[in-house]
């Protein structure tokens, strides 16, 4: 079986004789699963909060396969600022913007807009027919404008979207293959986002343009037409992804060393910073038509 076969068979296990495990009165269970107690939930509740369980499983979760326990363990931040958190561990190459160029797949942790808060992540299982998404997760609770927190209890359990996958509800998430995988090339990006005129500052004002072959050009003067590189390049160079969302360029030499650059993209990557060796911090910004 392979790496996520094994982490769907985890999961599904949890379920096989509680199809539903309810913090209220399966405390103990609950618990087990998801590190967080009936008890510390109804406090927030008596409070008027809408805490839920659903971080302490992802964790719980993470844990299990490896992520925050295994030989390539890291220590995450926070399970609602999931990417940022990947980041900050220097494993950002086991990011995916939902972007709509690629699917989550089984095993992988799925950090939910949810309104955009952002206060919302489970575990991806498949999809049902119809391109319903299967997730496992707590959270799965509503609570009403009048409270009873003696009432109220959360759920972890298996839910299957009611429509069709809509990528927009996810900010990303994290791909288990990706984490894990070590061989050559394997966190190079599925997609060239790169791709096309950038706006580029440092202090002072460039734009870039990368080309699908691995080239890239800069110039001075803001790009008249999107679909050609510049006529009159100052410089050139070759640009290369070094993780999922990271760009590495070495340009041309030709006033002393070759100045290289680093690029680490955010969101759904229409913007980046970048670091230099020879010169100050550099954020970029993708161009895009202008709708009429």
């Amino acid at each position: 079986m392979s790496r996520r076969d094994d982490a769907v068979a985890l999961v599904r296990k949890i379920f096989w004789t509680k199809p539903a495990i309810h913090s209220r009165t399966d405390p103990e269970t609950f618990r087990t699963y998801t590190r967080t107690s009936h008890d510390d939930l109804k406090k927030n509740w008596k409070g008027g909060g809408i805490m839920t369980a659903c971080n302490g499983f992802a964790g719980w979760y993470a844990a299990q396969v490896g992520i925050t326990t295994g030989p390539k363990a890291v220590s995450l931040e926070s399970w609602f600022a999931l990417e940022s958190s990947l980041q900050k561990a220097g494993r950002l190459d086991a990011w995916v913007p939902a972007d709509g160029t690629s699917d989550p797949q089984p095993g992988d942790i799925l950090h939910h807009r949810q309104g955009g808060t952002g206060l919302h992540v489970d575990v991806a299982l498949g999809f049902a027919p119809g391109r319903k998404l299967i997730r496992a997760g707590a959270g799965q609770t509503s609570f009403g404008k009048k409270r009873n927190p003696e009432a109220e209890t959360d759920i972890l359990t298996i839910v299957t979207g009611q429509t069709a996958y809509d990528y927009n509800k996810l900010i990303g998430w994290l791909d288990l293959d990706r984490f894990f995988d070590n061989t050559p090339g394997a966190s190079q990006p599925n997609v060239n986002w790169a791709l096309g005129w950038w706006d580029i500052n440092d202090g002072q004002q460039y734009y870039y343009y990368f080309a699908p072959n691995g080239a890239v050009q800069y110039t001075r003067t803001r790009p008249v037409t999107l679909f050609a590189p510049p006529s009159s390049p100052v410089n050139s160079g070759r640009y290369q992804f070094t993780q999922h969302n990271a760009l590495f360029i070495r340009w041309n030499a030709w006033d002393g060393d070759p100045t290289e650059e680093t690029f680490t993209a955010t969101g759904i990557r229409t913007t980046m910073q970048g670091t230099s060796n020879r010169y100050a911090p550099l954020t970029g910004k993708k161009i895009v038509e202008r709708k009429k």
